[in-house]
């Protein structure tokens, strides 16, 4: 037998595993031994969420202290950069998002390129809204600045809707629209018939090039099925705009408003300057006759200060209306043509007045040549008593 084979050698040589023990209790840990947690972890994660609505809110802010004037070269070029941005960034995304592994670095992040998306989208709309309602009056064309918010908000609350491609091809067709309507004059100096249908044709031919980029790669069947869903789209949102313009709720872009009232007097001094006479009230700010005191032989007069592009010569007319109890509508009495040149900053003023007037409730629409009508003005014309009137001057911008 061998050496190996003895009982005792072999209890010695590999003796018998022992039990398993239970094992000791660590000792508490301690903020020294504990890793800290990421920086700002914790707020990370709770912005991260709603950093597409924070980037459109910054693109609004940003373009609300930047832009200037919807004249200016430079702002053009500005939101011109950001359709083209937005376009290449909207094709982007939609190319990673269908086959992540051809990009491989960017699928992860596309959450970052929505956040960009919605930048440039608050950068347009912010540029829309300040350029609109320098030509929105309270009335009919208010409610497109409204529409545009409520849109703009929509884009965001009801995300994965409108995150579509064909919605988002539709929504990039009237930020487009909404450009060119503008930019076309701007550029040209013309603002005549046309401009409207231009703007229009140019936006479906931009918005349909985009559908075919963001379906490029499908199936050909697949692609020209998405491209007729995105054109028919595109085509409802155009002929949207169409009957908002004949409705007359389209603000008339790039012509504004600055300054308008209804005044005793208007003359201009020999330094160039306009000086209205009004009855003051109570109300301090009230600086015009919004209820004019009138007496016989007097003038009543309407002064507007219309702003358009530098280089635009176009004109306007004054349209007084008077309202009629029996017929229960706004009778037209008067239309005064003015002319208006562009380029002031503070608007091309102008004015034109009635006399004879009966007292009673009367406006003064003011309309460009293609109808389209940049503010509506009322005055409530009453007899005037005894007492001789005191007037206060003003100096119009």
């Amino acid at each position: 037998m061998s050496s190996t084979d003895e009982p005792g050698l072999s209890a010695r040589r590999r003796p018998e595993p022992t039990p398993p023990t239970e094992p000791a209790p660590s000792a508490p840990t301690t903020p020294e031994t504990t890793p800290p947690p990421p920086r700002f972890a914790a707020l990370k994660a709770r912005i991260e969420p709603q950093l597409p609505l924070i980037a459109f809110f910054g693109g609004f802010v940003w373009d609300s202290a930047t832009l200037s004037r919807i004249d200016k070269l430079t702002d053009n070029l500005i939101l011109l950069g950001y359709l083209l941005t937005l376009g290449a960034l909207l094709v982007v995304h939609t190319w990673a998002q269908r086959d992540p592994a051809a990009w491989p670095k960017l699928s992860p992040k596309l959450g970052w390129v929505d956040w960009l998306i919605q930048f440039f989208y608050g950068g347009l709309y912010s540029a829309y809204v300040v350029f609109y309602f320098k030509s929105a009056s309270f009335g009919r064309t208010g409610l497109f600045l409204v529409a545009m918010l409520v849109l703009m908000v929509a884009n965001e609350f009801f995300a994965e809707p409108l995150r579509l491609t064909r919605a988002r091809v539709a929504l990039y067709a009237l930020c487009t629209f909404s450009f060119l309507l503008f930019f076309i004059p701007v550029m040209t100096g013309y603002l005549g018939v046309g401009v409207f249908t231009l703007a229009a044709v140019l936006s479906f031919g931009l918005s349909m090039g985009l559908a075919t980029l963001m379906t490029r790669g499908q199936l050909p069947e697949t692609a020209r099925d998405e491209r007729r869903s995105e054109a028919k789209a595109v085509l409802s949102v155009l002929g949207l705009m169409f009957v908002l313009d004949w409705m007359g709720v389209i603000p008339p872009v790039p012509l504004a408003i600055l300054e308008s009232g209804f005044f005793h007097n208007v003359e201009r001094s020999a330094k160039g300057e306009y000086i209205a006479q009004f009855e003051p009230t109570w109300r301090p700010w009230r600086k015009d006759d919004r209820v004019f005191a009138y007496r016989q032989g007097d003038r009543v007069w309407c002064f507007t200060a219309i702003f358009a592009p530098t280089g635009l010569e176009i004109k306007v007319f004054h349209v007084w209306e008077r309202w009629d109890d029996e017929a229960g509508a706004w009778v037209e009495t008067n239309r005064v043509p003015l002319s208006t040149k562009g380029g002031r900053e503070g608007g091309f003023r102008t004015y034109s007045f009635k006399r004879s007037i009966e007292p009673g409730d009367w406006r003064v629409r003011v309309e460009s040549e293609q109808g389209r009508v940049l503010s509506t003005m009322k005055v409530e014309v009453v007899a005037a008593g005894e007492d001789p009137l005191i007037l206060e001057e003003r100096v119009l911008r």
